[in-house]
């Protein structure tokens, strides 16, 4: 997808588990917290709900797949970031078939979402990720990156990646974006044109597990 829809801002079988479901049972008490439920014990999103003014939010740490309406419900709400729709087609497409983690309000509304692909068996690539902007600084795309890389390092990955607009772009969405990505560990590898001339890809990758 040679286009700006092709950044991110941000496995099939989409069975929950036992442990899934129990975790389920306690989603409340997660989004108290305002954070991630899951058995790492993630701490991502905000310690309480007054935080974020009074919008606790969790992070459902089911593995889904086939929500791409509820993807594109969100890719439209930040058009500064997804404003191709032949993109976000192909994003929807790829929700559909891919391991994706949702956010929620605490109207259990979807707010946010992360979906990947693995590329070797050691390696793993945030596709995209989306947060509807009212929701944007507050913690919500850490827990959900928190969530994706868990998964992963029980899973035996040791590498995650991701690509987004690189900086000879001067555009401001995209620099808080490689500033987001850079705050949560990320590490700039490469700046390349694989978009075409007037999309720099920038490539970040994060180790998520050490050499024994």
């Amino acid at each position: 997808l040679a286009s700006r829809n092709r950044v991110t801002d941000l496995a099939i079988d989409g069975a929950r588990t036992s442990s899934e479901h129990d975790g389920l049972a306690d989603l409340t008490a997660a989004c108290e917290h305002g954070g991630v439920m899951d058995e790492d014990v993630l701490h991502g999103g905000v310690p309480g709900p007054a935080e974020v003014g009074g919008a606790p939010f969790f992070v459902d740490p089911a593995r889904v797949t086939s929500r791409g309406a509820a993807c594109r419900a969100i890719l439209d709400t930040v058009p500064s970031w997804f404003g191709i729709p032949d993109a976000n087609d192909a994003y929807v497409e790829f929700v559909d078939i891919h391991d994706t983690w949702f956010a929620y309000s605490a109207k259990r509304e979807p707010i946010g979402f992360i979906s990947g692909q693995l590329h070797f068996p050691e390696t793993a690539e945030i596709e995209i990720m989306a947060i509807r902007p009212e929701w944007h600084r507050r913690g919500v795309g850490r827990a959900l990156v928190d969530a994706f890389e868990a998964h992963h390092r029980r899973t035996g990955i040791r590498l995650l990646e991701v690509k987004t607009l690189g900086p000879s772009d001067a555009d401001e969405s995209y620099r808080a974006t490689r500033a987001f990505y850079t705050g949560i560990g990320f590490i700039p590898v490469e700046e390349l044109w694989i978009w075409g001339p007037d999309n720099p890809a920038f490539i970040l990758c994060k180790p998520i597990t050490t050499l024994s």
